[in-house]
């Protein structure tokens, strides 16, 4: 994390089982996971990011996305990646098992970020009830 000193934010979190649901708020801040963080600390998880308010903007690999409300982004945390916000960003991820996507899913991602729709079909349930 790289952080001002006077950084201001909050965190809140559920977590089940096999689940965990993250809601966060906060100033500019920068989040790193390099290759010796993830062998160090394997999470065999993915993430869906879901911006309520702001941007985050994600790089993995050779793929950058930035997500905006109204848009979800996938993204595996067993890869190298770098997450930055600016100030007042409001989002919520939800982490789940790796072995929980990799065996429903018709392809692997091969660990790049998978920018999805929230505005309508599937993606805008999940986004509603999420959010709820």
């Amino acid at each position: 994390f790289a952080l001002a000193d006077d950084y201001c934010g909050r965190i809140e979190y559920q977590q089940s089982g096999r689940y965990r649901l993250v809601r966060w708020w906060g100033d500019t801040e920068a989040l790193t996971r390099d290759s010796t963080q993830i062998r160090r600390s394997p999470h065999e998880s993915y993430e869906l990011l879901i911006p309520v308010h702001g941007h985050l903007q994600l790089a993995q690999g050779d793929c950058d996305i930035v997500a905006v409300p109204h848009t979800m982004t996938l993204t595996s945390l067993e890869a190298a990646m770098d997450m930055r916000h600016g100030d007042n960003v409001s989002a919520v991820a939800l982490v789940s098992p790796r072995d929980h996507h990799d065996s429903r899913l018709a392809r692997q991602t091969n660990d790049r970020p998978v920018s999805l729709d929230a505005r309508r079909g599937l993606g805008r349930i999940v986004v509603d009830q999420l959010r709820t």
